[in-house]
C-alpha cells in the first residue's frame, strides 16, 4: 500500500482543551475513525465473536443453575416417595 501525498495546503487538525492551547487530539480521533472505516468489516466481525461468546458463556452459566436446583428438585422428590 502506498501512501498518498500531503497536499501543500495541509494543516494539521488541532482542538483547544479547556484553554491550555492546541492539542493534536483533533488528528488523532480524525485517524482513528479513518482506520474503523477502514476495517469496519473486521471490527464487526470481532463484535459478532464477542458477542455470540458471551451469549454461549451465559447460556452455560444458566443451564449449570438450572441443573443444580433440578437434581435438588429430583432427590428431594425420591425422598417424599
Amino acid at each position: 500500500m502506498t501512501a498518498l501525498p500531503i497536499p501543500a495546503s495541509f494543516e494539521p487538525a488541532t482542538a483547544s482543551l479547556g484553554g491550555r492551547g492546541p492539542d493534536r487530539i483533533g488528528g488523532v480521533l480524525l485517524w482513528a475513525a479513518a482506520d474503523i472505516r477502514r476495517s469496519r468489516g473486521s471490527v464487526l466481525a470481532v463484535a459478532l465473536l464477542i458477542a455470540v461468546a458471551g451469549g454461549a458463556v451465559l447460556a452455560g452459566i444458566d443451564g449449570a443453575r438450572r441443573a443444580a436446583s433440578s437434581v435438588d428438585g429430583f432427590v428431594e422428590e425420591l425422598r417424599t416417595e
